[in-house]
């Protein structure tokens, strides 16, 4: 089976789009995606804002609310999806034509529990982070980004369904960065039998 770097996807293989999104992909080794540099942790909601976490928007928000997140969500992930849409269109690489795993890398650090909206003095909005080595967060919560991700790629033509025989495969990966400065979310598609690793 072959394996492939997540440092080398985002560090060797990826072309920069801006100065956070940077895309990849390879129709011959059946792999394509597209990294998210600092991305967006919370999302505006009525009454301030809301992390993105799968457990805190559906466990405890309304349906009305609910949906107002999801649209967020799907509206901040825009620029990743259109970055991926043209790399895979300049390689004509068709998603639809196989079944594709879909792997989220989520590079944060070990403390990524901790990361707070706080409102300022003055309103000003600012994330607080405590870098005290305690990790209180469940990496299966992240489901919602691959979701949001999913339905963003079908509204904007990446794929025409996310279906069994579409997405065969999904999951999250965990990796470890020195700070939350450092932190990036990536969206992989490959062949199943791509591996990728740490």
């Amino acid at each position: 089976m072959p394996q492939y770097s997540i440092f080398d996807l985002n560090n060797v293989f990826c072309q920069k789009v801006d100065k956070d999104i940077a895309v990849f992909s390879n129709k011959t080794l059946g792999i394509a995606g597209v990294f998210w540099n600092e991305f967006d942790t919370h999302l505006k909601c009525q009454g301030g804002y809301k992390k993105i976490n799968g457990q805190l928007i559906y466990g405890s928000t309304n349906h009305f609310t609910r949906a107002s997140l999801m649209k967020n969500l799907k509206d901040v992930l825009f620029p990743s999806v259109i970055a991926l849409k043209n790399t895979l269109v300049k390689n004509q690489i068709q998603l639809h034509r196989q079944s594709n795993r879909l792997t989220i890398i989520f590079g944060v650090p070990i403390e990524y529990g901790s990361v707070k909206m706080l409102k300022g003095k003055n309103r000003e909005k600012r994330i607080s982070f405590s870098q005290n080595g305690n990790c209180n967060w469940d990496l299966d919560n992240q489901w919602i980004w691959r979701k949001a991700f999913l339905d963003a790629c079908q509204q904007h033509g990446v794929l025409k369904n996310d279906t069994a025989d579409i997405i065969g495969a999904c999951g999250e990966q965990w990796v470890k960065v020195p700070s939350f400065e450092d932190r990036y979310i990536g969206f992989i598609f490959s062949e199943k039998n791509l591996h990728l690793v740490v």
